[in-house]
Parts: C-alpha cells; structure tokens; sequence
C-alpha cells in the first residue's frame, strides 16, 4: 500500500482507496487524468468564451451586411 497526494485536494491517500478520506474525490490517486481545476477552466470557456464568439460574430454581420470582405 503506497501513499500519494488526491488529485483534489493534494491530501495524502492509500492508492487502494476509492475515495479521499479529506474531499470525497472518488479514484483520487488516478493519474494522466486532467485536473478537476482544468475541467472547471474548461466549462467556463465554454460556457463564457463561445456566447462572446457568436455575439462578436453577429454584431460584425449586423455593422457589413454584405459580407466580411466587402
């Protein structure tokens, strides 16, 4: 049984655990996985960056109706 940080909270934890005994993180000594920190960066582009792309795009077309390179 070795000891390694939770991918989560960096809490010490057996590798045999199914959860952290500190944060709950279920598998928390799996590795190559992203981060749950990365996950959340990731949905907030998604959910922030991709409205602010299409809203840009459509002002742009509202201000050249006859196309971008006109």
């Amino acid at each position: 049984m070795a000891l390694k940080p939770c991918f989560e909270c960096k809490g010490v934890v057996s590798t045999e655990a199914n959860s952290c005994p500190h944060c709950g993180a279920s598998n928390p000594t799996r590795s190559g996985l992203r981060p749950a920190w990365v996950e959340k960066l990731i949905t907030v582009v998604l959910l922030v960056g991709w409205p602010l792309f299409i809203i840009a795009f459509l002002i742009q077309v509202s201000h050249n109706p006859n196309g971008f390179y006109h």
